[in-house]
């Protein structure tokens, strides 16, 4: 049976195999083989993700909130005066969401919903107008 020589952790001088890349009490870098440095992605509060997982930054979630109560509004009530700042919060959200990496659907959705809510109240108002002029016509 043949075993590795043995060296000194210059961290905190425990015993350790010689070709170790850390130390397994301190974790000290030993000079052996070393993983590649990966920079862990994450987002919100300070604290990383658990097992490196990446999450969706909060204004993310936040703005798209926003836009669709704003569609929601829009549709029943406003039209186009509350689903265009719907359409400027989503698209601004979904820019944040991609260039964070992070998933990019709830953006989506808010972003779609106000723009079919920007053409149905333009339809709407265009609509309006024309029964307007049509009625003042027969008058």
């Amino acid at each position: 049976m043949s075993t590795l020589p043995l060296t000194a952790c210059p961290g905190c001088s425990a015993t350790v195999s010689l070709g170790t890349p850390f130390c397994g009490e301190c974790g000290t870098p030993l000079g052996g083989t070393t993983p590649p440095e990966t920079t862990p992605r994450f987002y919100g509060s300070g604290a990383p993700p658990v097992h490196g997982q990446t999450t969706a930054p909060q204004s993310s979630i936040v703005l798209s909130a926003i836009a669709l109560i704003l569609a929601a509004i829009g549709l029943f009530m406003c039209g186009p005066f509350t689903s265009l700042p719907g359409i400027f919060l989503a698209w601004k959200d979904l820019s944040a969401a991609k260039a964070a990496g992070a998933s990019v659907a709830f953006p989506m959705v808010a972003l779609i919903a106000n723009a079919v809510v920007t053409v149905l109240g333009l339809l709407g108002l265009g609509l309006m107008m024309m029964f307007f002029v049509l009625g003042a016509a027969t008058i």
